[in-house]
């Protein structure tokens, strides 16, 4: 067996450590021996690398193969033991040594993704901005290289100390990253949504503002599958099959997986009709998470999720009273999803109370960035996410500030919102995670029947790039009709409710191209439709789609349809920021 020393300096990987760990050195020892152009120990100090990794160096060597991954997929790619940190950047707080590193390693233009391994205990985090009486748990002051609280690099953790749980973590990302076979969980989105039980004015506008994001702001050609927790919605279950149903989500796979609702440290949970919440699914339930295969990065907009705080430091979530110790093993929920052992590859969660003003906003980036550039790394998808939310501007942004308003939000407690709550969000997983979806450019063009008649049929055309041609030649491509999102489901009960197929058909590719017959159903129930080619040849996969009617002229993208905003609020609606919501 080759040990990770050896791997290290047959690959090419900068693996930084304490010496003691390689050859019974000291710290100091193994600072000195960093000069040696043949050694793999490297100093703090002299780290360049564009992606590093932080970890004690009883974990350094299970991170080893995620470094020599990322170094094979072009990043240049360091390991450095948290004890060195501290050695050689002596400070009055762990945080402190841990932000001085980081600072200098940005200077020289390093650390461009930065992954921290260990719990809250082992590698603490920093404590953010406050709002509702607590300050939030955070990663992100570490890569803040300037006077402002944006992040200036990516950042995400692996949010346990357990070897095993390590290396379970890097051997998922780095197979998730290498599954290059065609299947129907590269479009997919999934999205968990919880009862808020705020009232029906707030209630009404916030699905109203999660329903545009979901239909307006993801790409069109993504595949959305909904599950609500409540018996009454088409999207529902019985409180009986909720958690199967979730572990039935979640397990067949997705790119990403959104949950919107009531969290706590250990669980998530929906809002009861006789007041109050109850827990659906729990830290016990994750770890019976079976995701064959898709792992999804999950992103939860609910409070205390991502909670990492080590236990004892702040008051316990009142939330998480009801759950018993079994349902508390990992240091938060969105930790339990990645520990599990066939778990989620990355999640985003909230370390203290979270508000659904702010959720909004992030939900918007998020969805708006991903669409214009599916392939950009979650840590910098999220490092613009917040950039943008910083920065406003926007019709979605002015409807959020608006009814902000209307519900209590000051403007004053709106900037202090956003800048906590950026804070807030941490990522669990390894930043520079690139989201698998498929890569292959399609060309679709309605030849005709774009205006939508019902009984009319409409021709679409498929072309490749020319430089595909012959090797796809007699390729299968999946063309289907489907409902716009915002329509009322086929069919109910999940998962039925969310198969929005009206007509569908298999065409092959023939000198690049293949034309296809689709039919719109004899009454149009829906304002929008939307057509999706899909290929699929042995290891190639390529998605296109074409929203009927066309968006007018100068429609912007980010614009979240109609919201209602209430002029005022009886008495007994009214919202302020000292309310949280999740």
């Amino acid at each position: 067996m080759i040990r990770a020393p050896e791997l290290a300096l047959l690959c090419g990987v900068a693996w930084a450590m304490p010496s003691a760990v390689v050859r019974g050195q000291t710290a100091e020892g193994a600072r000195g021996s960093a000069s040696r152009p043949d050694s793999v120990v490297m100093a703090p100090e002299s780290v360049d690398a564009a992606w590093v990794a932080v970890a004690p160096a009883a974990l350094a060597t299970d991170v080893v193969p995620l470094a020599e991954h990322r170094r094979r997929r072009g990043l240049t790619a360091a390991v450095v033991a948290w004890e060195a940190v501290l050695a050689d950047h002596p400070a009055e707080s762990r945080e402190e040594s841990l932000q001085r590193f980081l600072q200098k390693a940005g200077a020289r233009g390093a650390a461009r993704f930065v992954l921290l391994v260990g719990d809250g205990r082992t590698i603490p985090g920093r404590n953010g901005p406050s709002f509702f009486g607590r300050p939030c748990f955070t990663d992100q002051f570490f890569v803040c290289d300037d006077a402002d609280t944006l992040p200036d690099r990516a950042i995400g953790r692996i949010p346990t100390s357990d070897a095993d749980s390590v290396r379970r973590i890097v051997k998922r990302t780095i197979e998730y990253e290498l599954d290059d076979k065609p299947a129907g969980w590269r479009r997919r989105v999934s999205f968990l949504a919880a009862d808020g039980g705020f009232g029906p004015a707030l209630d009404t506008v916030l699905e109203s503002a999660v329903a545009g994001i979901l239909d307006r702001g993801l790409p069109p050609e993504l595949d959305l599958r909904v599950l609500r927790s409540n018996a009454k919605s088409s999207f529902g279950v019985p409180a009986s099959h909720e958690k199967k149903s979730i572990l039935e989500l979640w397990g067949s796979g997705a790119l990403i997986g959104l949950y919107a609702g009531h969290g706590s440290r250990h669980g998530l949970h929906t809002a009861q009709e006789s007041g109050g919440t109850r827990p659906i699914f729990t830290t016990a339930d994750a770890s019976k998470l079976e995701i064959r295969r898709g792992a999804p990065f999950l992103v939860f907009f609910a409070c205390h999720t991502g909670d990492f705080r080590p236990t004892g430091r702040e008051p316990q979530d009142p939330m998480d009273e009801g759950l018993s110790t079994a349902d508390r093993l990992p240091s938060c929920f969105a930790a339990s999803v990645l520990e599990a052992p066939q778990g989620a590859v990355a999640a985003l969660g909230a370390s203290q109370i979270s508000h659904p003003y702010v959720d909004l906003l992030l939900a918007h980036e998020l969805c708006g960035l991903f669409r214009q550039n599916p392939r950009l790394p979650v840590g910098e998808l999220i490092r613009e996410a917040k950039g943008r939310v910083y920065r406003g501007g926007g019709k979605f942004r002015e409807n959020a500030d608006r009814v902000a308003k209307t519900f209590g939000v000051s403007e004053p407690d709106q900037k202090r919102l956003v800048d906590y709550q950026m804070a807030l969000y941490n990522l669990m997983g390894d930043p520079a995670l690139v989201l698998q979806r498929p890569e292959l450019d399609l060309k679709l063009e309605v030849a005709r029947g774009a205006e939508p008649k019902g009984g009319e049929e409409i021709e679409v055309k498929i072309t490749i790039p020319s430089d595909r041609a012959a090797s796809l030649e007699g390729a299968s491509v999946i063309v289907a009709l489907e409902q716009g999102r915002a329509s009322a489901p086929l069919r109910s009960g999940f998962p039925q409710s969310s198969d929005r197929t009206l007509d569908r058909t298999t065409v092959e590719l023939h000198g690049g191209s293949a034309s296809a017959l689709l039919r719109y159903p004899p009454t149009l129930t829906a304002r929008r439709f939307v057509i999706i080619a899909d290929l699929r040849a042995g290891e190639i996969q390529g998605i296109a789609a074409s929203v009927l009617p066309p968006a007018p002229a100068g429609a912007e993208i980010d614009d979240p349809g109609t919201v209602p905003v209430p002029d005022s609020l009886p008495s007994s609606q009214e919202g302020s920021a000292s309310r949280p919501g999740r």
